[in-house]
């Protein structure tokens, strides 16, 4: 129909582009070879507007001798002898494994073994490549079975050699933490990093969430973006969880409000293995605000299940109602929580999380404070720990924080490492056994990977007795 006129049939001649006297399409038609004659079209009904005409078929092609192109199968042909075939739709990419670490909880006692002794491997290579840091080389080949890495180069740097393993090229991470972080934060993006990995971070300050977008959208949103794992820190206790089930990416618990902070407790075994080696019969003194920590309650899961004899002290109305898993013991007392223990742990206030009702941090530094005469309730060769920012003189004494037993910088490492093994467990393809990633057992080592373990129902653990 042409435009602003009444409909009225179309003859032959119209449909035909016209060039010159008859047109190039009448051209092409008269130069058609003979072995292909036109078939006659059937007639149009009355009123209605007749077909065009039928393109020629063409011979079909045979493809010379060495071809690159590959045949089609059936199924990609059309219904026809002569139909072109039908678009291949792309191979979709073989599926990654999808293994989010939330918390300690959830983790099996194979992936537990597996992360530690993966981080140990990077920590070794970490050690080789920044310099001494006072670890106990005895501990740490006890703890590993190696001092130098992975055999086959998949475990850190080679010693002397400066290289990076590539584990993770091509793989995108952000970090999205709506808490404030500084070791952390860092960490994760380093680990990346090292592993060959592209990290970012989402400023939350700064992002739509100020404009009123749900975690739900922002998160699908870095999902959409490309991002291969979310590392996730909110200040709501099981937002991680919440995130792994609305997500096809792993995803990573950076701190969850008061409920765990997987990555720190893993850091935190590490730092005890490279220096004091496997912690079963360690007692293990955790002081301060407990009720309201994370960092306490990852802590207490870890080092419980690798036989560790854990004491968990603070202000009565800083303690929980009960402990986070059973044989964790609860006190009220430093004293008690300090006589003989192998290893002490300082924890920060979290003032963010008392709702504007903070103790007295006098009080609090005279009855929970950890300094020089407190410390020597300790065993000798304990080590003091605290997983920072530390609040000098509130939580620990200054004088203690310059004492060679305290390891507190040791603990920063240590979460490099830490965390490039989780990145490796969750963004690697899964282990082709559930045992595969655990170190060899040296002959004659204190404290050999696996005894004293605490095992896990539903687990298949090894277990035994160990000692200090």
């Amino acid at each position: 129909m042409r435009t602003g006129t009444t409909p009225h049939p179309v003859s032959p001649v119209d449909r035909l582009p016209y060039s010159g006297n008859g047109g190039a399409a009448a051209a092409r038609i008269r130069t058609l070879p003979p072995s292909e004659p036109l078939a006659r079209p059937p007639a149009d009904p009355p009123g209605s507007r007749p077909a065009p005409p039928q393109a020629p078929r063409r011979p079909e092609r045979a493809e010379p001798a060495g071809s690159p192109v590959l045949p089609l199968p059936p199924a990609a042909r059309g219904a026809g002898p002569h139909d072109p075939p039908l678009p291949l739709e792309p191979a979709l990419p073989a599926r990654r494994s999808r293994r989010s670490l939330t918390g300690i909880a959830q983790l099996s006692t194979p992936d537990l073994l597996h992360l530690l002794s993966r981080a140990l491997e990077h920590h070794a290579a970490l050690v080789s490549t920044t310099g001494d840091t006072g670890d106990d080389p005895a501990a740490a080949g006890a703890a590993t079975g190696s001092a130098t890495g992975d055999r086959n180069g998949g475990g850190g740097d080679r010693a002397g050699t400066g290289r990076r393993p590539a584990t993770l090229r091509g793989r995108r991470v952000v970090t999205v933490f709506y808490e404030n972080s500084t070791r952390t934060a860092q960490s994760f993006h380093l680990a990346a990093h090292r592993l060959g990995a592209a990290a970012f971070d989402l400023p939350v300050s700064r992002s739509s969430v100020q404009k009123g977008e749900s975690l739900r959208d922002t998160l699908r949103t870095c999902q959409a973006l490309g991002f291969d794992a979310v590392i996730l820190r909110h200040p709501v206790t099981g937002a991680a969880a919440y995130a792994a089930s609305v997500l096809d990416v792993p995803v990573i618990n950076a701190g969850d409000g008061t409920g765990e902070h997987p990555t720190q407790a893993l850091l935190d075994a590490v730092t005890i293995l490279t220096r004091k080696g496997w912690p079963a019969g360690f007692k293990v003194a955790i002081v301060g605000d407990v009720r309201h920590s994370r960092v306490a309650r990852s802590a207490a899961l870890l080092l419980s299940r690798l036989g560790a004899e854990v004491w968990l002290c603070g202000p009565p109305g800083l303690l929980p109602a009960a402990p986070p898993c059973p044989g964790v013991k609860l006190t009220p007392s430093r004293d008690a929580a300090l006589d003989g223990a192998d290893v002490v742990m300082a924890l920060r206030i979290q003032r963010e999380r008392l709702a504007g009702v903070v103790p007295d941090l006098g009080e609090y530094r005279r009855g929970w404070g950890i300094g020089p005469r407190e410390l020597e309730r300790a065993r000798p060769d304990a080590i003091l720990m605290h997983p920072g920012p530390v609040n000098r003189g509130v939580e620990l004494d200054p004088a203690v924080m310059d004492d060679p037993r305290c390891v507190i910088e040791d603990q920063v490492l240590g979460g490099v490492a830490a965390r490039m093994a989780v990145l490796e467990w969750a963004l690697a393809p899964a282990l082709p056994d559930a045992g595969a990633g655990v170190a060899p057992e040296p002959a004659g080592a204190a404290h050999p990977a696996g005894v004293g373990l605490v095992s896990v129902p539903g687990d298949e653990a090894r277990t035994g007795e160990g000692g200090r």
